[in-house]
């Protein structure tokens, strides 16, 4: 066992491990990070086994990643070590937790096989950090290690772009919040709503049933995207042990308070009914735990977003513009300002009230800076 790190060890960088067999390294490494003590690990638990697990992580997603795991620099070994292990790690653990909540209920069908539906872990960030990657990331790594997972977005159930085009000029046509989707209301709740029905009702009882996970296609119409045909969306077989809901606005929670809304921007007032009326309670009771990917900086986003479409752009996609962009970006400001800030304090949204012991409300907080290093 190696020795237990001294308190100048705590406030010193400690080296990059050359390798993720070189075990002592990655111990100290990976117990640096500032997501490690949400783990709950005590010392005297990481043995040489434990770390060399953590090692067959890091090729995974080393994998994923396209890096080599033994020549990484000190910022592609912070990303994967420091904020993606971690945080994988902690899935795992949610996902255990929850099949143990299961089997305690010992549902026994005539095929004498567990009823156990998907775990929904809700993953909320802003626009840009690295949200989608991050949960691909994940996804890649769970599946490798044999657990089935369906990854599925907010932005998968953007209204089509006629029903959008409705929204904004029949609904709401003075509202420059709803003119364009993203916020609350420009969202198909009851697609979202029966998908994830699907997922966590799925079990090893009803024989091979597919489950389709809608997509939107953020490229159609120039830009201002539209919902992929259905024939284009990818499928998952039952049962599903995980599945990573990803989104910019999960977790707020509506406000109601008319003239604290109006203080920020007075076309909130719709979008904040919209959250309030159109089902997106629902949608949260269905979330069991939380990934919460936090800023301090909203300003961020915009630059975060012009770096995705001028990639976008040079992959030869039709992308928005850099004025789109800002544009674009500037109607969703209101929204970070009045329920971001609120989340980070209180915590997301859970929705309806539902049977508390049902669920563990696990809530992992990662803290990124500009760099989308965490801190």
């Amino acid at each position: 066992m190696a020795a237990k790190p001294s308190s100048s060890d705590h406030h010193s960088p400690p080296a990059l491990p050359s390798s993720p067999t070189d075990l002592a390294a990655v111990r100290l490494y990976v117990q640096s990070s500032p997501l490690f003590p949400q783990l709950g690990l005590e010392f005297e638990n990481l043995t040489d086994t434990v770390v060399a697990k953590w090692g067959h992580h890091v090729e995974i997603l080393c994998e994923f990643l396209t890096l080599k795991s033994s020549s990484l620099d000190a910022t592609e070994a912070d990303r994967v070590y420091r904020y993606y292990l971690p945080t994988y790690l902690w899935c795992v653990v949610q996902i255990e937790l929850h099949r143990e909540h299961k089997i305690e209920k010992i549902k026994i069908s005539g095929s004498g096989q567990l009823v156990s539906g998907a775990l929904v872990i809700g993953l909320t960030a802003p626009q840009g950090c690295g949200k989608t990657t991050l949960a691909a990331a994940l996804s890649f790594c769970l599946a490798k290690n044999k657990f089935k997972v369906a990854n599925l977005s907010i932005d998968d159930v953007y209204l089509t772009g006629k029903e959008q085009e409705k929204l904004a000029t029949e609904s709401h046509p003075n509202n420059a919040l709803l003119k364009f989707r993203g916020n609350a209301g420009t969202h198909d709740v009851k697609l979202a709503v029966d998908t994830l029905k699907k997922l966590k009702n799925s079990d090893g009882n009803s024989g091979n049933v597919k489950i389709p996970l809608p997509r939107y296609d953020k490229t159609a119409r120039n830009g201002r995207g539209d919902r992929a045909s259905v024939d284009q969306w990818p499928v998952v077989n039952n049962p599903v042990d995980v599945v990573l809901f990803e989104g910019w606005m999960l977790g707020f929670t509506p406000v109601g308070a008319d003239e604290e809304i109006k203080k920020i921007h007075a076309d909130l007032k719709s979008v904040d009914e919209r959250l309030r009326r159109d089902g997106y309670d629902e949608v949260h009771s269905l979330i069991d735990d939380w990934l919460v990917i936090k800023v301090d900086d909203f300003a961020w986003v915009k630059q975060w977003r012009l770096q995705q479409e001028q990639a976008s752009r040079v992959a030869g996609y039709d992308t928005l513009t850099d004025e789109q962009v800002a544009d674009f970006v500037q109607r969703f400001m209101p929204a970070y300002d009045l329920y971001a800030r609120r989340m980070y304090t209180d915590g997301p949204w859970r929705g309806r009230d539902g049977d508390a012991s049902e669920k563990h409300n696990s809530v992992f907080t990662v803290q990124i800076d500009w760099n989308r290093r965490v801190v």
